[in-house]
């Protein structure tokens, strides 16, 4: 789990978060634990969405509580969409 990174309790470590499923029209947003937006590289190939971001070192120890948004959709379309995480240093 990316909560037990010893290099992210430090602050400074870089996440990857891969989204499955994310199909057009949808768009996807990091926020930080204060719902800040963050700063996140996003890689798209195909229905798959890949955001790179560096934890701020004020919220190293609660990397699981950034949250992802998703906006864009359609009134009453939903998203099925499957998120995992994984540090990257």
């Amino acid at each position: 789990e990316v909560t037990d990174c010893p290099i992210c309790h430090g602050g400074g470590c870089v996440i990857d978060l891969i989204i499955d499923e994310v199909t057009d029209p949808w768009r996807v947003t990091l926020y930080d634990p204060k719902g800040s937006p963050v700063k996140a590289q996003q890689i798209r190939k195909g229905n798959q969405v890949t955001m790179r971001f560096r934890v701020s070192p004020e919220f190293a120890n609660s990397v699981a509580e950034y949250s992802v948004g998703f906006k864009g959709g359609k009134p009453g379309m939903g998203i099925n969409a499957s998120i995992r995480a994984k540090a990257v240093q």
